[in-house]
């Protein structure tokens, strides 16, 4: 994978749907997109600001990048144990998520 481009975006300007926790970023809501080239195929992704946020510091913490990067809208939590993580670390993505703190305990 290569990414060509990686910008905050102030306010976007039509909806579009995260690719970390897979719901509605609004129109005027602050978004980072991500540009780039996946096995020869060109992609685009919006995140909300907390998601990416949220994945870069999981990434950074247990070096997971490239292939292995977080996307936690598809990530089991069998696997990874990173519900608790996102709980205490940032609360507004797991209220995305649904995460409650009983089922992460």
């Amino acid at each position: 994978m290569s990414t060509l481009s990686n910008r905050q975006i102030k306010a976007v300007r039509k909806v579009h749907v995260c690719e970390q926790c897979n719901t509605k970023i609004d129109v005027g809501s602050p978004a980072q997109y991500h540009f780039g080239i996946w096995e020869g195929e060109p992609f685009g992704t919006y995140t909300h600001m907390e998601c990416h946020a949220a994945a870069h510091a999981y990434a950074e913490l247990n070096d997971l990048w490239f292939e292995d990067y977080p996307w936690f809208q598809f990530m089991d939590d069998s696997e990874h144990n990173h519900h608790a993580w996102i709980l205490q670390n940032h609360p507004v993505v797991a209220d995305r998520l649904n995460i409650k703190r009983e089922a992460a305990e």
